[in-house]
């Protein structure tokens, strides 16, 4: 994780060299709860990233927050076990919810 963190900082430093201005929060994973998820434990294995990619803001652009994941909806239908206590989603925002300061949603 800490490999694609440190490309975030760069890149983050790149557009300070150029003057251009900060985004007011990054994402960085679309759909991580989607079929190709990963591992048995994909909530914690992105809330990891998600923790390394916040410590490399904090460093670079304190003011840019983290925002995500960014999950697709309308599609719970059946599907609200996510939210659930054991489900993906609480997994997630619990083990986040100290360095996210947004949760993105995108609608199909």
């Amino acid at each position: 994780y800490e490999t694609v963190a440190g490309l975030l900082r760069r890149w983050l430093e790149a557009l300070e060299r150029a003057g251009a201005p900060a985004p007011r929060y990054f994402s960085p994973v679309n759909e991580p709860d989607a079929s190709w998820k990963g591992g048995p434990d994909s909530a914690r294995d992105h809330a990891q990233f998600v923790r390394a990619m916040a410590g490399q803001l904090r460093d670079v652009r304190p003011k840019v927050g983290i925002s995500g994941p960014c999950t697709a909806w309308p599609y719970p239908g059946d599907h609200w076990e996510r939210w659930r206590p054991d489900g993906w989603e609480r997994g997630f925002i619990e083990q986040v919810g100290d360095v996210a300061g947004a949760y993105d949603f995108h609608l199909y």
